[in-house]
């Protein structure tokens, strides 16, 4: 297997007319809309665009009051839905929460009331902070099969300061090892939650969840996302949409750190060991041809780029990928990526990114990559198949160091030319010596992937020359 390819191009702009490869919803205008109630100051649930179940809902079945809060659990084949609702973002471990909704003093316990199905046990997650500054979150569980609501009441431990926020979140699962473990058919009713120990409620609590908001989810048809750093924006270079992704802050072990937002036409499989699968993925053929799209990039920082990666398929096996550098653009930029590889490929894997995977400094956090128009053409000039090399060529050695010798050519003053995968000449002889067979020399030109293009009289031949 060649050792995989990195390219780091800066992309541009070109105004040749193209035949194009179509890439399903590759104008990025199909959409699957959700929308769904959530309890209003708890904007932050199960129910997302790659989720789409919905897990979160509004119940007439209450307490008291006209509504109450349903929550549960739907796994469909290896995915597992969990129904949760929390008032912060949940994208960093319960532990590093802050915000919430402000409170004065330090609760003794939270109680409400509630059914729930199955004999295991839900949870809520309290996580109280000082200052932006989290100083302690509790886990609590509350559980076993009710058919009637009924009352928990659970003790919150003190954490020896006093907190002016609290993050609160209600589980229909109970959390093992810090992981969700979701158990199909779960069903959890709450009701009337307050907290114990305070002079007042917080000002946002809506403990009694008669107070609902309704949400719309935008799924991109045809490609997969997460629902954090990923938008659909009207800010697009044609038609009525495009993709906004904005890098985001998250929490690795206690430490915040820079996640990318990303796109994809493809998802990953269950199993990184030892490389990562697959799933879906472009049905595509070609060896040689340009990728491209329109773009706008505001990096976060002063000379930051970001990057499109494309990695080939053949029988399941991933054997060759690219990455290409986008740099900052203001307004709707053309890339064009040309890309040659050495065997045919049966599927395309596509993948954008907001920043660099390899940029988790906290100080690339906000930056934003606008996408639209996302297709394949052809470059023009450049052969869109090698076809089989004319009996009797030969060209040692190949690969080569940039120096390489044409053995078997017939025909007097035959035309040798040499372009590169921009459709650029880098060498020509107009008057080929056959008997000479002069050394070519076009290490000057760089590593990469060439054309060699023979005209012997009215025959013309094309060969491909790698130079390692």
């Amino acid at each position: 297997m060649r050792k995989q390819l990195l390219l780091l191009l800066a992309v541009s702009i070109a105004a040749f007319s193209f035949g194009q490869i179509a890439i399903p919803n590759g104008n990025l205008e199909s959409w699957t809309t959700t929308s769904y109630d959530s309890p209003t100051n708890y904007p932050y649930t199960s129910i997302s665009a790659q989720s789409p179940a919905i897990t979160v809902e509004k119940s007439t079945d209450s307490y008291s009051g006209t509504y109450a809060v349903k929550l549960k659990t739907i796994i469909t084949g290896k995915d597992t839905s969990s129904g949760y609702f929390i008032n912060t973002p949940p994208n960093r471990g319960p532990n590093s929460w802050t915000g919430g909704m402000g409170i004065s003093g330090m609760p003794k316990s939270i109680r409400g009331y509630y059914k729930y199905n199955i004999a295991d046990s839900a949870c809520v997650i309290l996580a109280f902070s000082k200052a932006g500054v989290n100083i302690g979150t509790a886990t609590l569980n509350f559980g076993g099969i009710k058919n009637s609501y009924t009352l928990f009441d659970l003790p919150i431990p003190a954490f020896g300061q006093t907190p002016d926020s609290v993050a609160v979140a209600f589980v229909a699962n109970k959390l093992i090892n810090g992981q969700l473990k979701g158990v199909d058919g779960t069903e959890l009713m709450l009701d009337s939650v307050s907290f114990t120990g305070l002079a007042s409620q917080p000002a946002l609590m809506n403990g009694n969840f008669e107070s609902w908001t309704t949400t719309s989810n935008h799924s991109l048809d045809k490609w997969f996302h997460d629902n954090q750093g990923f938008t659909r924006t009207t800010s697009s270079y044609q038609g009525s949409y495009a993709v906004e992704l904005t890098s985001f802050k998250e929490d690795s072990n206690g430490k915040d750190q820079c996640r990318y937002a990303s796109f994809a036409n493809f998802k990953y499989g269950g199993n990184c060991s030892p490389q990562c699968t697959t799933i879906d993925g472009l049905p595509y053929t070609n060896t040689v041809d340009t990728f491209a799209f329109y773009y706008k990039y505001f990096p976060a920082n002063v000379g930051d780029s970001t990057e499109v990666s494309l990695n080939f398929k053949k029988a399941g096996v991933q054997f060759f990928g690219a990455s290409y550098a986008i740099k900052a653009a203001s307004s709707f930029t053309l890339a064009q990526l040309p890309f040659d590889i050495y065997q045919t490929p049966d599927t395309v894997l596509i993948e954008f990114r907001s920043s660099s995977w390899r940029d988790t400094l906290v100080k690339y956090v906000g930056a934003k990559l606008i996408i639209d128009d996302v297709h394949f053409k052809k470059k023009p000039g450049i052969p869109t198949s090698l076809g089989q090399p004319q009996e009797g060529i030969q060209i040692t050695p190949n690969p080569c160091n940039g120096k390489f010798h044409i053995k078997g050519i017939t025909a007097d003053n035959s035309i040798v030319e040499l372009y590169n995968l921009q459709g650029v000449k880098v060498y020509s002889n107009p008057s080929f010596d056959k008997i000479k067979d002069d050394e070519i020399d076009i290490s000057s030109a760089g590593k990469g992937v060439y054309l060699l293009k023979i005209v012997e009289g009215s025959k013309t031949t094309t060969h491909k020359i790698v130079v390692e």
